[in-house]
Order: structure tokens, then C-alpha cells, then sequence
């Protein structure tokens, strides 16, 4: 069932369909052909065979004459769902056949799934930063506390705001030896 979060995401682009085609060139730094409008379409992509790929939004790029130029298939994606690299191919033909339009024309980047895969990875090693910060805060503290080296409330709010993983590797080396909380910073 979709999340606030997520119909928030496709409601923004359904109320400001210009802001696709941007992010697209901006993000995936990509030339996208010349075009007069943005419309928002039909997201069901149904096929004769019983199964069904409802995109979350659809959005069509036409030129001055109302001729489609290019077509885009908005898919939020907050988790990791490996089933999405076989979703990608059927919405890309079920739009091309649906438009009736050959390779060239409404079509979407060949890289859609290194585009999910990016952003999956960037997500993974951001979380892997973050448990990494954690992980040598937590060593920090504990080091402190055994070296009997006591924190007051800004030191400790210190240790727990750093994002740097050189900082916290270097306060953690300089508790060899400190005796008070101004040597380990130093």
C-alpha cells in the first residue's frame, strides 16, 4: 500500500509535471529532445495477458504540434525490490506499444535500472557511513569512559555531531595518552 511519503513524491510531480523532464536532464545529465509540453497520462499498463504494471505516474513530453517527443514513467522507490529490474523493460515496451511509437521515439534511458541501482548503492553506502560514524562514537565513548576521562554535555554533543570519520579515527588515537577531555580534541 503506498505511503504518505510516496503518493506525496508522485502527487508533486502529477501538480508540476515540468519538474520530471528537469530533474531528468539535471540528475542523469541527459539531452532530452525539444518539446512544448508536459502531460500528465493513463498509468495503467495492462497487457492482453492477466498481469498488470500500474506505473506510479506517466508523463508525456510533446512538441509545439502536440506530436509525442518523449515519455517518462515516474516509479518511487524507497526499498530495494529486486523484482524492478524485470518491471523496467515491460513499462518501457507497454508505453512504446500503447504510443505507437518505434525505438527512438517515447523511450526512456537505456540505463533506467543503473539509474535504481545507483541510487540503491548511494543509499548503501550512506548507511554504511552512518554506521560506521556510529560505530567509532560508540568506540570513542567507551574509550573515554575507561580511561576515566569525564565528557561535559557540549563535548558529548560534539562527538555525537561529527560526521567525519578522520576526526573521530584521530580522537580516538589521542585518548592514548590525554587526561582530560581538551587533550583528546586537540
Amino acid at each position: 500500500m503506498p505511503t504518505l511519503e510516496h503518493n506525496g513524491l508522485v502527487d508533486m510531480f502529477r501538480e508540476n509535471p515540468a519538474l520530471a523532464p528537469h530533474l531528468v536532464e539535471l540528475l542523469f545529465r541527459m539531452d532530452l529532445p525539444p518539446y512544448a509540453t508536459v502531460t500528465v497520462v493513463e498509468t495503467a499498463l495492462d497487457q492482453l495477458v492477466p498481469v498488470e504494471f500500474r506505473a506510479d505516474l506517466v508523463l508525456e513530453l510533446r512538441d509545439e504540434h502536440g506530436a509525442l517527443v518523449f515519455a517518462i514513467v515516474l516509479e518511487v522507490q524507497r526499498d530495494k525490490d529486486a523484482r524492478k529490474k524485470y518491471a523496467w523493460p515491460v513499462y518501457v515496451g507497454v508505453v512504446r506499444a500503447q504510443k505507437g511509437q518505434s525505438e527512438g521515439k517515447a523511450t526512456f534511458p537505456p540505463f533506467a535500472q543503473q539509474i535504481f541501482d545507483r541510487g540503491m548503492h548511494e543509499g548503501e553506502l550512506r548507511g554504511e557511513l552512518k554506521g560506521m560514524l556510529a560505530g567509532k562514537r560508540d568506540a570513542l565513548l567507551r574509550l573515554l569512559a575507561r580511561a576515566g576521562i569525564s565528557l561535559a554535555e557540549d563535548d558529548r554533543a560534539r562527538i555525537e555531531a561529527c560526521m567525519d570519520t578522520d576526526t573521530l579515527d584521530r580522537w580516538v588515537e589521542n585518548v592514548l595518552g590525554a587526561k582530560t577531555s581538551r587533550d583528546v580534541f586537540a
